[in-house]
């Protein structure tokens, strides 16, 4: 056992514990006290002072051990052989044979490919728990997993990794990691995993041009790298339809014959006028399988978007309402996609063909997380421009409340002011579903329900637990706190309801109770519908109390019963919905959460007022617009430019307002549905001119011609080149750019963009996911902004890329780590994973708690000394009264003993006198001389045997004598025991007269 301090420099105030005894010996401080009491009172501090010293010093107890823990990294992705990973478990079964039981080893395993995952934390014994299948198999991330094993490791021992991997990894930095788990005393042993493939074909790459024009003729430039002479065929596809590559015969594949090395094709396509984006894939197949070793990497893809000048995208859920719309912005020379909403793009690299995007009227529910997303990245990092038109299916009643769009727009969807505005209310039932994940789904619908809600909202959450039944997870309130709402949601137990009554029977009273002022009311419940239908009381208070029930019907299969579900909401005015995508359960919640925000509509006619001067609202005036009759309420936001508002009863809410959001713009217009609430706009002679201003200035400006952007992957990692160029081929240095690159899972990533030559600028990023690269670019020449793009196309991820082994990084990791590299087939006499020679393992306790405690019992007993005079002499005479009134209780207790003793014994002889008098009674039948023998006489010594009885206390038979007048008696009356004696005398003699009496 040794000692250790966290924070050693804190011993340096020891130095100071000697002034706490000295300086109040010299101001006489406590010359007050007496000589013990002062020494005593210093000598405490001084301990107190040292004892919170310590304290903050951080002493700790330390003791050894000589166990060690060993934690296996194993590699499961893609890029290893199958018989590779077969003896790397073997490897772990075998090892661990060799642990030390003595000396408490321990062992356990992580498994890793694009994430890593415990398989068995470490613990004593040799067995081995069966392997689970990989997560992200495509991907390495060994960083991770050695992050991982570290956390799992034991205190209270040495410890080592053992990492059995090819040595591959496409993100992370396993070498980092490495340096910082050596730092902390753990050791790193390495089993290379190794292979060389010989004869292999990849298709390395796919490049077209990342934008065209329409008619443009580009070229597909094709790249495969063959190990040795391969033959095969080769196709090409365009949006999933065939490429004529052999114009003599028509046919679709080309027969090639691949040499060792690159090989290079390359195809021009045309640019078709009606398409936006073009997606190009590229596929070998060699003739004989055995002269590929990875299929996965056969194929290659790209995509280039046909632009235009200033193409917009109007999307619309009544195609009719917007043609007025759309006529209007191609008559001011704009062209214009007008599609449903239900055909919205899906991938980001679509929208590059657009410079606007136009959402009339589109409800959330049609537009997917996912999709929203790469709007908000189409705007902030592609310098896209994004407006959105009011309607019943816009801004808060189309459920955008906290969806990313919103965020990013120049106004909240919800109503934040004071204003009076009715009511909804929404609860939600929940109960448990047998699909796979269906608490998370549970959890993921509810929140997204709540986000879609104003703050003016009731919301509220039931659910049953098995062990309670049904209760409010959320009670019915108002969703002005959504962030605990959601966290309380996050809590939330799912268990298998046995029937609907109950729980719609809750929602009533919650809806009729807290929620009673809400106009709108309305359940919601996801179930399989197993549960037992609700009764038929329950459905007539539900309309009576006009409360709407919708029902989500989830499950595995036949199980879900949709009968009772689309019953019940029938029954009560609701919707039925059976969903088989999960991730289809958020819109629909938000969807049915909409039901409740329609309070946000004001439909009455109203003036337009001008509310800022713009290149817009230029020579406008609120005489001069035509009334609007009806918009969607919501709320400025700091920072926006409101240009137009709507006098409505309460003020003037917004109606058009717009703002810089990134590198691209937003506009938001809060009327809308043109032939019900704009009739007297169509034909205004500003409605054209006007619009087309507004969406104008949200369009993304166009990219410069100086500028030659390419972008390329190899291997994981992707580079921008730009070339800077003028008119008179000079070169354009300088250049300030901003700008990210946007992976495949809609993620941004800041480009820093570096010149390296004359008018020459590149940038590098990770490209370990397959699918496509958009890149945006904004730069500054002088005082001129302008914006450029580009993108480019990762077909498989780098993990199919590897042809070999690297096992010089695995010798750099064990360098690192101060451990071996041990071969993979094993031999208990040459390989020791679990052997002796890592630092001493080290156990820390704190000991500052209890010296804390103790500092502070010190403490009082110091105040205490110094405010509680204490005199030994009477000290002394209070510990002696003390004790003798201790021995005197002690003493009383002998007497009490005592003298129940004699009333026992008195109680014994009073009892022997009764038998005794008993036998001296008349026999019976007796002749009355005989009788008189016992009779008392009046004689003088009938008062002596009254005497003898009452001094025993015995009972008399006759009548009680008169207790005699103790005053009238002598002032020398004998004792009892002479009294005694008297008597006993007495009844002697005249037992005596009687004997001679019956004698004579």
């Amino acid at each position: 056992m040794r000692i250790w301090f966290e924070s050693p420099e804190w011993l340096l105030l020891l130095l100071a514990v000697p002034a706490v005894v000295g300086i109040p010996l010299l101001v006489r401080s406590l010359s007050g006290l007496s000589g013990g009491r002062r020494w005593t009172a210093l000598t405490v501090r001084a301990l107190v002072m040292t004892l919170l010293i310590l304290c903050l010093a951080g002493l700790h107890w330390t003791d050894s051990t000589r166990s060690v823990s060993v934690v296996y990294v194993l590699d499961r992705s893609d890029s290893v052989p199958a018989h590779l990973k077969d003896a790397a478990y073997r490897f772990v079964t075998d090892s661990k044979k060799t642990m030390r039981d003595k000396d408490e080893d321990r062992a356990g395993i992580i498994s890793f490919a694009g994430r890593a995952n415990i398989e068995q934390v470490p613990v004593k014994g040799s067995y081995t728990s069966p392997l689970t299948a990989p997560v992200k198999p495509e991907q390495s991330n060994l960083a991770e997993a050695l992050r991982m094993a570290a956390a799992v490791f034991p205190p209270d021992s040495a410890k080592r990794i053992v990492v059995l991997s090819d040595g591959n990894q496409t993100t992370g930095d396993a070498e980092a990691e490495a340096k910082r788990l050596a730092s902390a005393g753990i050791g790193i042993d390495v089993v290379p995993l190794d292979y060389v493939y010989d004869r292999e074909v990849q298709v390395t790459t796919l490049w077209a041009p990342p934008m065209a024009r329409a008619g443009d003729e580009i070229p597909l430039k094709v790249s495969i790298f063959s190990q040795a002479p391969v033959e095969g065929e080769l196709t090409l596809t365009d949006n999933g339809k065939p490429i004529t590559l052999d114009p003599a015969t028509g046919r679709d594949a080309v027969r090639v014959k691949l040499q060792p090395g690159k090989n290079a094709l390359v195809q021009q396509v045309r640019m078709d006028t009606g398409t936006n984006i073009h997606r190009f894939k590229v596929e070998f197949r060699p003739l004989d399988r055995a002269d590929d070793s990875i299929p996965q990497n056969n194929t290659a893809t790209a995509f280039t978007a046909v632009t235009g000048a200033g193409r917009v995208l109007v999307l619309s859920t009544d195609r009719e309402d917007d043609v007025k719309l759309v006529e209007a912005l191609r008559e001011e020379n704009i062209a214009v996609d007008h599609m449903p909403a239900e055909a919205i793009p899906t991938q980001l690299e679509e929208y590059q063909a657009y410079s606007a995007v136009v959402l009339s009227n589109t409800p959330a529910e049609l537009v997917a997380q996912p999709v929203q997303e790469a709007l908000v990245s189409y705007v902030k990092d592609l310098g896209g421009g994004l407006i959105m038109t009011g309607g019943a299916n816009s801004f808060g009643p189309g459920g955008w409340i906290g969806s990313p769009v919103e965020k990013i727009m120049p106004l909240d969807f919800e109503v934040k002011s004071k204003r009076q505005i009715p009511r909804g209310a929404l609860a939600l039932i929940m109960h448990s579903s047998e699909m796979a994940n269906g608490n998370y789904w549970g959890i993921q619908i509810a929140k997204a329900a709540v986000d879609a809600l104003t703050r003016l909202d009731y919301v509220g959450v039931i659910q049953y637990d098995n062990g309670v039944g049904e209760s409010w997870v959320v009670p019915m309130q108002l969703a002005t706190n959504k962030p605990a709402i959601k966290g309380a949601i996050d809590g939330m137990v799912m268990g298998d309801m046995p029937d609907f009554d109950r729980g719609l029977q809750m929602a009533i009273a919650g809806l009729n109770g807290t929620a009673r002022d809400a106009v709108l009311k309305h359940v919601i419940i996801i179930s399989d519908g197993d549960p037992s239908p609700p009764s038929s009381g329950v459905i007539s208070t539900l309309n009576k109390s006009k409360i709407t029930v919708s029902t989500v019907a989830i499950g595995m299969g036949s199980h879900v019963v949709t009968g009772t579900m689309s019953g019940i909401a029938s029954a009560t005015g609701g919707r039925f919905y059976q969903p088989n995508n999960p991730n289809d359960l958020p819109q629909i919640f938000v969807k049915e959460a909409r039901t409740v925000t329609r309070a946000l509509i004001y439909e009455k006619p109203f003036p337009v007022h001008v509310l800022a001067s713009s290149d817009i609202t230029r020579g406008l005036s609120t005489d001069s617009i035509p009334y609007l009759d009806g918009m969607v309420l919501t709320t400025p936001k700091p920072l926006s430019e409101q240009l137009l508002g709507g006098k409505t009863d309460e003020g003037v809410d917004p109606l058009l307002a717009r703002w810089q959001a990134g590198l691209g713009r937003t506009v938001a217009f809060t009327s809308g549905m043109w032939r019900r609430w704009g009739p007297r706009w169509l034909p205004w002679e500003q409605y054209k001119p006007r619009w087309a201003q507004v969406v104008r200035w949200a369009m993304r400006k166009s990219g410069s011609t100086d500028l030659d952007v390419q972008a390329s992957i190899e291997e994981g990692s992707g580079k921008i080149v730009i070339d800077a160029v003028d008119k008179t081929a000079g070169y354009i240095n300088f250049l300030e750019f901003a700008g990210s690159v946007i992976n495949p899972e809609i993620k941004a990533a800041p480009l820093e963009i570096l010149q390296t030559g004359p008018g020459h600028y590149e940038a590098k990023f990770d490209a370990d996911l397959p699918g496509s690269y958009i890149i945006g670019l904004q730069y500054k020449k002088g005082n001129d902004i302008g914006f450029v793009q580009t993108g480019v196309a990762s077909s498989y991820s780098p993990e199919y890329a590897q042809r070999q082994a690297n096992p010089l990084f695995l010798e750099n990791l064990a360098r690192i780590g101060n451990g071996r590299v041990l071969p993979l087939a094993f031999d208990p006499q040459t390989v020791d994973v679990f052997r002796r020679d890592l630092p001493e393992a080290l156990t820390r306790e704190p000991a500052w708690p209890n010296l804390l405690a103790l500092a502070l019992a010190l403490f009082l007993f110091d105040v205490a000394v110094r405010r509680i005079a204490i005199d030994p002499r009477a000290v002394a005479a209070g510990a002696r009264g003390w004790l003798a009134d201790l021995a005197g209780r002690w003493r009383t207790q002998q007497e009490r003993e005592t003298l129940g003793s004699l009333k026992q014994r008195r109680q014994q002889v009073q009892e022997q006198w009764r038998q005794r008098l008993k036998q001296t009674a008349p026999p019976a039948g007796a002749t009355e001389s005989q009788k008189k023998k016992f009779q008392p006489s009046a004689a003088p010594g009938a008062a002596g045997q009254e005497d003898f009885v009452d001094t025993l206390g015995a009972s008399r038979s006759g009548p009680e004598k008169p207790a005699p007048d103790r005053a009238a008696a002598p002032a020398d009356d004998a004792s009892a025991t002479s009294r005694l004696m008297q008597a006993k005398r007495r009844a002697q003699q005249r037992m005596s007269d009687d004997e001679k009496r019956d004698g004579s």
